[in-house]
């Protein structure tokens, strides 16, 4: 199973993503603009969504992870076992 360390920055990519946007959108004239009460109410939906990414990307991306590897596991082992039975038996190479 992959790990957060094994599985580095890109684990947490849509979280960096999620919060890099926050930071943008404050830096903008949009949020210049409002007053502090509506910037509160602002930043606590934009952080509320980013806990639940945060969540998601630490939570699931290893199983996300898990199934794509496995796939290409299953995948190579289709085509090993391919070639195993095209020596065995004679057949010619597939292309």
């Amino acid at each position: 199973m992959t790990t957060i360390a094994q599985a580095g920055t890109e684990t947490f990519a849509a979280s960096r993503d999620c919060f890099e946007t926050v930071l943008g959108w404050l830096d903008g004239a949009e949020a210049a603009g409002l007053s502090h009460g509506e910037l509160k109410t602002r930043l606590e939906v934009d952080a509320r969504e980013l806990f639940r990414q945060l969540l998601q990307d630490q939570r699931y991306q290893p199983w996300f992870d898990n199934a794509r590897r496995l796939r290409e596991l299953v995948a190579e082992l289709e085509a090993l076992s391919l070639r195993a039975a095209e020596r065995a038996e004679g057949w010619p190479p597939k292309q």
